[in-house]
């Protein structure tokens, strides 16, 4: 059990970062067109076409959409791996008290055990003595 939770705590973390990544090379060309619209005037170059405001309402609104999202992933991601830490330790610490309790029983028992076998072997030993 604790192996599939690895494993898809894993893979999950994993996708998330992948996806926030290639979210991030999406707009390595975006970066540029605007740069090359908002250069090419400066620079005395003519436009056969010019960016309607709209459309630069949308280059906007799709740059902070996609920040927001890129972080929104990474932060997913990091969450995972946190909770995962946290139920790693958990497990860890269960498995720690119960092997101490187990001892602790198993002590208790082998404690009763070599109390009854030195009692046993006094009185065979006072028997002996008596009878003998």
């Amino acid at each position: 059990m604790a192996e599939c939770l690895t494993r898809f705590f894993a893979g999950t973390v994993i996708a998330l970062r992948l996806s926030a990544r290639l979210l991030g090379v999406t707009l390595i060309p975006h970066f540029i067109i605007v740069a090359a619209l908002g250069l090419a005037p400066m620079l005395g170059m003519k436009l056969y076409f010019s960016p309607s405001p709209a459309e630069s309402t949308f280059q906007g609104f799709y740059f902070v959409f996609t920040f927001a999202l890129i972080f929104a992933l990474q932060w997913m991601s990091r969450q995972i791996v946190n909770r995962f830490r946290e139920v790693r330790l958990k497990e860890a610490e269960t498995v720690y008290h119960a092997f101490y309790l187990h001892s602790a029983r198993h002590l208790d028992e082998a404690a009763k055990r070599d109390q009854t076998v030195l009692r046993e072997t006094l009185r065979e030993c006072l028997r002996n003595l008596i009878i003998g």
